[in-house]
């Protein structure tokens, strides 16, 4: 979670280190409730892209333009994450992190309608069941005043430009990645919930609650995603 150092906080914003305990908690049920709320709006789009009659012919041609769908999911995540930086308008950042959303919705459109028509009914409601639990226990760990995980930042980056590069190179030559990357990654992603929850408590400022929804929300689609896979594998 970047400090946003350049961005001159206004008057009435302050770094959530230097807070009292009482706003730092106001702050951080702000962050939970716009997380909700984005995973309100991703069940209600994603809901609404899977009853689309050609849903299943759009999900299939996303398949088999992946590398161009991944280049343009980072770039809105490049533009949300412009977006939704503390100081900017409200309503910008409010746009920011309802773009982001929407991507999400898209992106998780292929995956979603393989399990929905191929694997069993069970597979979305455990995987988001496991998500929610993994998610709450990892939250509340890095909330604990007496844990630091700021150790994890080299982890993340070094994990992510690794992963990133072996999603690559299984799309250009044609080779799959199988449990155990599932399995990494869900690890990855676990260390980022970390990671930003605990950057969030300590480097934020105290209007910089859509931003830190927005770290924790995309943290948290992607422990989804490959949670989804590691099920829908395993059957």
């Amino acid at each position: 979670m970047q400090n946003y150092q350049g961005y001159a906080a206004p008057a009435q914003a302050r770094w959530i280190a230097h807070v009292s305990e009482a706003e730092k908690v106001a702050f951080l049920r702000k962050v939970y409730l716009h997380v909700a709320g984005a995973v309100g709006l991703f069940l209600v789009l994603e809901t609404a892209l899977q009853a689309m009659p050609f849903a299943e012919r759009i999900a299939r041609d996303m398949s088999n333009v992946w590398l161009l769908v991944i280049l343009g999911f980072w770039v809105v995540g490049w533009i949300a994450n412009k977006w939704t930086r503390p100081g900017l308008p409200l309503a910008q950042q409010y746009l920011g992190l309802g773009l982001y959303t929407a991507a999400e919705a898209v992106i998780f459109m292929p995956l979603i309608a393989y399990v929905r028509l191929y694997q069993d009914s069970d597979v979305l409601p455990t995987a988001g069941m496991i998500t929610l639990a993994l998610a709450v226990g990892l939250s509340f760990i890095a909330l604990d005043s007496r844990t630091e995980f700021s150790m994890l930042r080299g982890v993340l980056a070094i994990g992510f430009p690794v992963a990133l590069g072996l999603i690559l190179a299984s799309i250009l030559f044609g080779v799959g990645l199988g449990t155990w990357f599932s399995l990494l990654m869900i690890g990855l992603a676990a260390a980022a919930i970390l990671y930003k929850t605990d950057q969030i408590t300590r480097a934020s400022r105290t209007d910089g609650y859509v931003s830190a929804s927005l770290a924790l929300f995309a943290s948290f689609m992607l422990l989804l995603w490959y949670v989804i896979r590691l099920l829908s594998a395993r059957r």
